[in-house]
């Protein structure tokens, strides 16, 4: 699946504040996500090599750094990224892998959604897979995700076409553009997205720190929709930490 210029524009905008913010990681992982769909695209490029530099990651830095001064040999933005470091000696730190949102979870965790018993976290994949099933059989549904604020999904059960890792990340960046424009006028918090894109609709749902991405053709109880998807996000906070 390729997205759009906006939509990659405002991925990178999201992996600079990554970066801005000290978070590395998730700004590597935005980037590597954008050079999936667009390779070779020389900002993201840029941006993931300062997060080299950042991590003190000696290996990624150079090679990514040899590959860019092949392309842009007297490109600034390109030389300035890389001023100096061949004056300094890095020392090697590659970065943790980031884990799976349900590899992080400890082993066990609270039962079903309401419940206080226990499960293992294959259980708990299942238990929300079954939630997204539930929301996917009211009719007109098309697919359904759940993924974190940071764009990082938990389970998804998307339309067949779509990559689920491209849709986590713009249904994050939704939230994220969104709220802080909604903020600077003083507005309220969003808690809710409808987006419109041919006879395709898509409904986004916030709460506890998890956004539920709902796929639906036009006509659709939406009354429906709205009550299951409240109950997964009231209650998935507690079957996941």
């Amino acid at each position: 699946m390729r997205v759009d210029r906006d939509s990659i524009s405002l991925l990178v905008s999201l992996a600079e504040d990554f970066y801005n913010n000290n978070s590395f990681i998730e700004s590597i992982n935005y980037c590597n996500m954008i050079l999936s769909q667009v390779p070779d695209l020389k900002d993201a490029e840029i941006l993931l090599l300062k997060n080299y530099k950042k991590l003190n990651d000696s290996n990624s830095f150079n090679a990514l750094s040899e590959k860019l001064l092949k392309i842009y040999p007297n490109d600034k933005t390109v030389l300035t990224a890389i001023k100096g470091e061949n004056e300094e000696k890095i020392e090697v730190k590659t970065p943790e892998p980031v884990k799976p949102i349900l590899q992080q979870t400890q082993q066990t965790v609270k039962q079903d959604i309401g419940s206080s018993a226990i499960l293992s976290v294959n259980e708990t994949e299942n238990l929300l897979d079954s939630a997204l099933e539930e929301i996917n059989r009211i009719n007109g549904v098309l697919g359904s995700i759940i993924i974190d604020e940071a764009g990082l999904i938990i389970r998804s059960k998307v339309i067949e076409n779509l990559d689920p890792d491209i849709t986590a990340a713009l249904f994050s960046t939704i939230f994220y553009v969104s709220e802080d424009s909604i903020e600077k006028v003083n507005l309220g918090m969003i808690d809710r997205v409808f987006i419109e894109i041919g006879k395709v609709r898509i409904y986004l749902f916030k709460g506890n720190g998890y956004i539920i991405g709902i796929f639906t053709e036009e006509i659709v109880k939406i009354g429906l929709i709205l009550i299951k998807a409240k109950q997964l996000l009231k209650n998935i906070k507690q079957v996941l930490e």
